[in-house]
């Protein structure tokens, strides 16, 4: 649509609880997303590629087209108030991926 949205994922591993926000709306919510899984530290994020066929390599045909500016991620489960006010400011910086300190490969 040409426009600029906010999206948010949040996901915790004890129960698997999730949410997906989008301008400021809960689209979609639930629980049981892999549970009982902790995420180490010393990997690789990829941002922009599906992840669900575990191979090497670029996938044209899993890849995200578009523009994605201050992506950011934190370690921490936000509520809504949290989430409107980070939504707000591009001043907020991820603890775990900071937009601004990223080291970035294209």
């Amino acid at each position: 649509d040409g426009k600029w949205h906010v999206i948010c994922a949040l996901w915790e591993g004890k129960h698997g609880s999730y949410e997906i926000w989008s301008d400021g709306k809960l689209r979609v919510s639930g629980e049981g997303l892999d549970e009982d899984v902790h995420i180490s530290g010393g990997g690789t994020f990829v941002l922009g590629q599906g992840g669900d066929k575990r191979k090497d390599g670029f996938e044209d045909d899993a890849a995200f087209s578009g523009d994605i500016s201050h992506f950011n991620m934190w370690d921490e489960w936000l509520d809504k108030a949290d989430l409107r006010s980070r939504e707000k400011s591009c001043k907020l910086e991820g603890n775990v991926i900071n937009w601004n300190a990223a080291d970035i490969k294209l």
